[in-house]
C-alpha cells in the first residue's frame, strides 16, 4: 500500500481514528502545510467526528488525495510503500497477554497488524481517542522493515 492508498482507505472508512488521519498528513504533507496546520492538529487528541478539528483533517486530506490525482509531483511521499495491512475478523484476533508489575494479567485483543518501513514512526503515535491500547513493533526483512501489531485491552 502507497501513501495515496493510504489516505484513500482513510478518507472511506466511517469509524477512522483522528490519530491515524494526522499521521497521513504529517507525513505527507507538503511543508507549507505541516508549518500551517501541525499545531492546529495537536491541540487535540481523539475530537468527536464533528469537531472542526476532524473537519479540517478531512478536508485537507480529501484536497490532498484530489492534488496528488492531479498532480503527484507536488507530493513526492505520495507513491511511498508504507504498509501491507491486513484487518482481523473477529474469528481470527489474536490475545496479547501483559502481566503487570503486580502481577495483575492485561488482555488485550489484536484487530491490526501490518508492514511498514524502518524509517516510518506513523506507528508510534500516542493519540488512542482515550482507549489502551498496545503497539508491538518488531524488526523483519534485514532491518528494512518493520512488522507492526496494535490491540486494545478488553474491559473484563
Amino acid at each position: 500500500m502507497n501513501r495515496t492508498q493510504q489516505i484513500k482507505q482513510w478518507l472511506g472508512n466511517r469509524q477512522r481514528k483522528y490519530a491515524d488521519g494526522v499521521a497521513i498528513f504529517m507525513a505527507v504533507a507538503r511543508k507549507v502545510q505541516l508549518e500551517k496546520y501541525a499545531k492546529y492538529f495537536a491541540e487535540v487528541s481523539s475530537p468527536e467526528i464533528f469537531d472542526h478539528h476532524f473537519t479540517m483533517l478531512v478536508n485537507l486530506l480529501t484536497r490532498i488525495h484530489n492534488d496528488i490525482l492531479r498532480q503527484p509531483a507536488l507530493y513526492p511521499k505520495a507513491s511511498e510503500e508504507v504498509a501491507d495491512v491486513k484487518m482481523l475478523q473477529q474469528e481470527e484476533q489474536a490475545k496479547v497477554l501483559i502481566k503487570d508489575l503486580t502481577g495483575r494479567t492485561l488482555k488485550y485483543e489484536v484487530y491490526s497488524h501490518y508492514i511498514v518501513k524502518s524509517n516510518d514512526t506513523n506507528p508510534t503515535s500516542q493519540i488512542t481517542h482515550g482507549k489502551k491500547e498496545v503497539t508491538l513493533i518488531t524488526c523483519t526483512n534485514g532491518l528494512k522493515e518493520r512488522r507492526i501489531i496494535k490491540a486494545l485491552e478488553v474491559v473484563e
